[in-house]
């Protein structure tokens, strides 16, 4: 058995800078920048907790996943904040591009977002506001942490092949 790191959508390359980014993506400097990620079902929950930032004095400009952009990687850069589930790609894709999470666990069948989630990383429905507010006053974008498992995947694959 062998472990790699996540199989994400990009590669590092791929991942446009925060300027770029946010010029394909029409936000501006003036609003904290959010991204809204998690089931499209789930996005009216999540356009709830924007309201809720707006209504508690931040001044956001909310932008959708499920607005249609794929990969959404690629624009990760964008955003000052990114809110939502603690889904596989959404933690693993805001680690690799440096982007700060605060992402609420969901329930969900398969997958233990709870045990994914760092403790910074981990917000509830109930403490969101106060999480991202507590954000804004000491913003830290966190390290880029890019391990490419598909690249590790297909070293293991070659290597395995030849023996």
């Amino acid at each position: 058995a062998h472990r790699t790191g996540p199989w994400l959508a990009c590669g590092a390359q791929d991942i446009l800078r925060k300027a770029e980014a946010r010029k394909q993506l029409g936000l501006t400097r003036e609003r904290v920048a959010l991204l809204i990620s998690g089931r499209p079902e789930e996005e009216p929950i999540w356009r709830q907790q924007a309201t809720n930032l707006r209504e508690a004095g931040i001044p956001l400009a909310v932008y959708a996943a499920a607005d249609g952009r794929y990969p959404m990687m690629k624009y990760l850069r964008a955003f000052d904040l990114v809110v939502g589930a603690g889904g596989y790609h959404t933690v693993h894709e805001c680690r690799a591009a440096g982007v700060a999470l605060k992402a609420v666990p969901m329930k969900r069948m398969y997958d233990r977002q709870a045990k994914r989630l760092r403790s910074e990383e981990t917000s509830s429905f109930t403490t969101l506001v106060d999480d991202v507010q507590a954000f804004l006053r000491t913003p830290r974008a966190p390290q880029p942490a890019w391990e490419d498992g598909a690249v590790q995947g297909a070293a293991i694959l070659r290597q395995a092949l030849r023996s």
